[in-house]
């Protein structure tokens, strides 16, 4: 249940441990933050240092059920050197609706649900 964070080499700098009773189900690890899905549906974000800086619930309260793989694209920017930005990531609620989330906040931007009958 627990997550061992890795800065390079394969060397285990830090272990996310998750709160007790609860276990780390899935991870998505990105250039900016890294979002880890909690056995009760929630989502734990760290975005530097190896601390769990937010802690993330759908707005009506559905547990979550799955967490997107995050990808980072590249970004020219005004000056000579390129960026690479993370965007947005996709939170799955238990409900079928997919719940949109920019790794700059801490809490959902946009939910988005499937046509009925569908879920996502």
């Amino acid at each position: 249940g627990a997550v061992d964070r890795s800065k390079g080499s394969g060397t285990v700098s830090s272990t996310f441990d998750p709160p007790p009773g609860q276990r780390y189900t899935a991870v998505s690890s990105g250039t900016q933050c890294t979002f880890l899905l909690r056995s009760d549906g929630l989502v734990d974000r760290t975005t530097s240092f190896g601390t769990i800086d937010a802690t993330i619930q759908a707005p009506n309260g559905v547990p979550y059920a799955a967490i997107n793989t995050q990808f980072c694209t590249e970004m020219v920017s005004m000056s000579e050197h390129d960026d690479c930005t993370q965007g947005a990531n996709y939170l799955v609620r238990m409900d079928g609706v997919v719940d949109r989330i920019l790794w700059t906040r801490r809490s959902v931007q946009k939910p988005i649900a499937p046509p009925p009958p569908t879920k996502y």
